[in-house]
């Protein structure tokens, strides 16, 4: 509950719109949501339902098409990132950040790459 910003199920009721009876039932283990109220929950806690089923054991990230083996070896740093990425509960920031600094990163190493051109000569006047 905590990983989605909610301290008492009374916010985790209004942040997924259903009613108190039922999210304490999903909580306790008493009963499964169905699958309309799993996409409400999802929605509301800005997860997939895939993550949701996840982290509630319900199916594997493999089970779910969630999580491709790599076809080749990863270097360590980026099995990390990868890692990262595939982890359910990994936030937003956290991705956009690595993803921010990927793309950085090879912007960078194609710079390097291109030959520079230079700046065309400024005609002269007659």
């Amino acid at each position: 509950m905590e990983t989605y910003g909610c301290q008492t199920v009374a916010d985790l009721v209004r942040l997924v719109d259903l009613d108190q009876s039922s999210v304490s039932r999903y909580l306790s283990g008493q009963s499964e949501p169905t699958m309309e109220n799993l996409r409400k929950i999802a929605r509301g806690a800005d997860r997939t339902v895939g993550d949701l089923m996840v982290a509630g054991g319900m199916a594997t990230p493999q089970e779910l098409g969630m999580v491709r083996p790599p076809t080749r070896r990863l270097a360590p740093v980026l099995r990390s990132v990868q890692d990262v990425l595939d982890d359910p509960v990994s936030t937003d920031m956290e991705e956009q950040f690595l993803l921010k600094s990927i793309r950085g990163l090879l912007n960078m190493v194609l710079e390097a790459r291109q030959p520079v051109i230079a700046e065309p000569a400024m005609r002269r006047r007659r």
